[in-house]
């Protein structure tokens, strides 16, 4: 009897022990489970585009700009040295060291109210030169329908129409020179010389000869 308890005793021990083993691996089961579960139905999160680095967007601007200054350098060294064999029987010109700006002495031409004058322009080259045309203005004062009085603003489109890369410095000073000689009263700057040159031209040529006297006096 006593022997028969005891092995039913031992039995039921031994299948505690059976389901205490099993316990763990149970429940790391179902934990696997549930956590494969969760990432099949997780959306996978969009990869973010990579940026381009500032450093080397201004690398590659800096770059670029160089270039353009080097072509222009190229170009107008050998402009200035044309100019230097072959200079303009009208016109002087002094570029700066650099070569990226001059000076021009402009004589008036022959036959014009503008004869005896001289007129200081000065003359700047963009980057992008011969690419896009180079800014103009005359230092001394004039009177003419196609300069601004007051500062010496040009109107590129009069003094040199149709720009391109063709278009040199002798041809921007030859082409101040025509202007000088012709005005362009459809486009003026100066809309009350532009009217007395159409109008009154006896009137438009006393009133430049008289400006030019004054010019000629102020530098003595």
């Amino acid at each position: 009897m006593h022997q028969k308890r005891l092995l039913d005793v031992l039995a039921a021990v031994t299948v505690a022990a059976r389901a205490i083993s099993c316990l763990p691996l149970a429940i790391v089961s179902e934990e696997q489970k549930r956590v494969t579960a969760n990432r099949a139905q997780a959306k996978p999160k969009p990869l973010r585009p990579l940026r381009s680095s500032g450093r080397f967007a201004c690398a590659s601007r800096s770059t670029n700009h160089s270039t353009r200054n080097m072509t222009s350098l190229r170009r107008l060294t050998k402009e200035f040295e044309a100019l230097e064999k072959n200079p303009l029987d009208f016109c002087a010109i002094a570029p700066a060291d650099d070569k990226m700006s001059a000076e021009a002495q402009l004589q008036g031409p022959a036959g014009t109210p503008y004869a005896t004058g001289v007129w200081t322009i000065d003359l700047t080259f963009p980057a992008n030169y011969p690419f896009k045309a180079p800014d103009v203005k005359f230092r001394t004062e004039i009177k003419h329908p196609n300069v601004k009085t007051d500062t010496g603003e040009v109107c590129p489109e009069v003094f040199f129409p149709n720009w391109s890369p063709t278009m040199n410095v002798r041809l921007v000073l030859s082409n101040m020179r025509e202007v000088l000689k012709n005005p362009v009263v459809e486009t003026p700057l100066e809309a009350e010389l532009a009217e007395l040159f159409a109008n009154d031209r006896s009137k438009f040529d006393k009133l430049v000869k008289d400006h030019v006297k004054g010019l000629g006096k102020k530098k003595k």
